[in-house]
């Protein structure tokens, strides 16, 4: 199945990146990219049987990356310092998908 992104804004207005069709294992990946590619320093997750949160601070900007079964798997800003970095995270990951997808299967 080729995974898809979509933005969002939250309820309180904030922007989120959601990939419906993930599921929690895209966490840890999700993770790592706002670490090294972003320079987010990530604390301990949050996790229950459903759902799975992980937040992430750079400077002022803060985002949670999750998944939780309602919503599959998600960058959301906690502030508006993040929601810049939200959207650049998002085309980030969304051209990785698209370079994944177009691999030749061996």
């Amino acid at each position: 199945m080729e995974l898809v992104g979509q933005f969002s804004t939250t309820v309180s207005g904030r922007q989120s990146y959601e990939i419906a069709d993930a599921d929690w294992m895209m966490v840890l990946p999700l993770v790592r990219i706002a670490v090294e590619q972003f320079g987010f320093r990530s604390r301990l997750p949050v996790h229950g049987f459903d759902e799975l949160y992980v937040s992430c601070v750079r400077d002022a900007a803060e985002i949670t990356i999750g998944w939780d079964n309602w919503s599959g798997c998600f960058v959301m800003g906690c502030n508006a310092s993040a929601d810049a970095i939200v959207r650049e995270m998002g085309d980030f990951v969304e051209h990785m998908m698209s370079e994944q997808s177009s691999k030749p299967e061996s």
